[in-house]
């Protein structure tokens, strides 16, 4: 009888290992359920406790008002700044936004603070800008959502700004030093350009993300950010340089702006931008059955437990948690070193930044 019922055991494993495979999703194209692993089977018994674990975290659902009141953010978010910026959901969940905004429209050139003139209301409240506004608009989902993520990304185009800036004013804003080190005053030429435009991405990355923290009206109980300046990294493999002994001229990145492009020296308005990425981590809670299965002939046996498991897995529809649960883009850890030109901040120590996740999520 032993063997018998290990050997079922082990088949539904199998099983097991099979539906877990088919949960897993990833990029852009939908939200990612998450990884459950199964439990090892060992010679003699299967661990009954953390498999039953295993079959809660399947079980999860998320409340539905979660996602209307995510779905009537996004609404609100898309009156207050859509005349400014684009915003659309990342893999059809209300949970994750994706926002893109042209510098042109938030920024004198080559400065990092926001012009008034993008003031907008959000339920009765005046937001100073559209950063801000799309904080207000996420304020209300804060008593849904457990963590709420925001990454911000500037991006320049190849001109270069009037001055090299410090950005002193954003320490006392809770980014602590400027992530950079090396002095600009002895660059040259090209060198001094790319120094001065590095700091400009990271600069209106940052002050947008306070922006927004200003408009949530907290930055710290479960909301978490990140200042990434790209500098020209977006820019440079899409743009086409002008070619004398070919006689081309040059072409900014789509979409163009003739009255503000100058692609023969590098002026790229698709290029001048701050991209936002939000990801919301809704508040589980336990669905009609109690979160688990129980079969009165074999509630706590080894097969009994997988049983409830594999049923969970084969059944979708049994589980929201795909919708509620996508890959995080900052975790804890130890900060990662940033690819070359680009400077990243958080808003709290210890925070391990994503940045691959984050670029695919935005689309780059």
């Amino acid at each position: 009888m032993r063997t018998r019922i290990m050997a079922r055991a082990g088949a539904l494993l199998g099983l097991l290992l099979a539906a877990c495979a088919s949960t897993h999703a990833t990029g852009v194209e939908s939200p990612e359920a998450p990884e459950l692993h199964a439990a090892p089977l060992p010679a003699n018994e299967v661990d009954v406790a953390h498999v039953r674990a295993l079959e809660a975290q399947c079980r999860q659902r998320f409340s539905a008002e979660t996602f209307q009141q995510a779905a009537n953010a996004l609404t609100v978010a898309q009156v207050a700044v859509g005349r400014l910026c684009t915003i659309e959901l990342v893999g059809n969940s209300p949970l994750q936004w994706r926002v893109s905004c042209g510098s042109d429209d938030f920024f004198e050139s080559g400065e990092h603070t926001l012009a008034s003139a993008t003031g907008c209301e959000v339920a009765g409240v005046r937001g100073q800008n559209g950063f801000e506004c799309l904080g207000l608009a996420l304020r209300a989902m804060l008593p849904h959502a457990e963590n709420v993520d925001i990454a911000t990304i500037g991006h320049v185009d190849f001109t270069r700004p009037s001055a090299r800036l410090d950005c002193a004013d954003l320490v006392g804003e809770g980014w602590g030093a400027p992530p950079w080190s090396e002095p600009t005053t002895s660059l040259r030429g090209d060198a001094a350009r790319d120094a001065a435009n590095d700091r400009l991405a990271w600069c209106r990355a940052a002050r947008a993300a306070s922006a927004i923290a200003t408009g949530i009206g907290r930055r710290n109980n479960g909301v978490r950010l990140v200042a990434a300046g790209a500098s020209t990294s977006w820019m440079a493999p899409r743009y086409r340089a002008p070619n004398e002994e070919q006689e081309t001229v040059g072409e900014c990145p789509p979409p163009s702006a003739p009255d503000r492009d100058d692609p023969a020296i590098g002026r790229c308005a698709s290029s001048r931008r701050v991209d936002v990425l939000v990801r919301m981590s809704a508040r589980a809670e336990a669905n009609d059955t109690g979160a688990r299965c129980d079969r009165a002939d074999q509630a706590n046996t080894p097969a009994g437990a997988l049983y409830c498991l594999e049923q969970c897995l084969a059944s979708p529809e049994r589980s929201a948690s795909g919708l509620g649960a996508a890959t995080p883009f900052l975790e804890a850890g130890t900060p990662a070193t940033p690819p070359a030109r680009w400077h990243v901040s958080t808003s709290d120590r210890g925070l391990r930044v994503d940045l691959a996740t984050i670029s695919r999520r935005l689309g780059y």
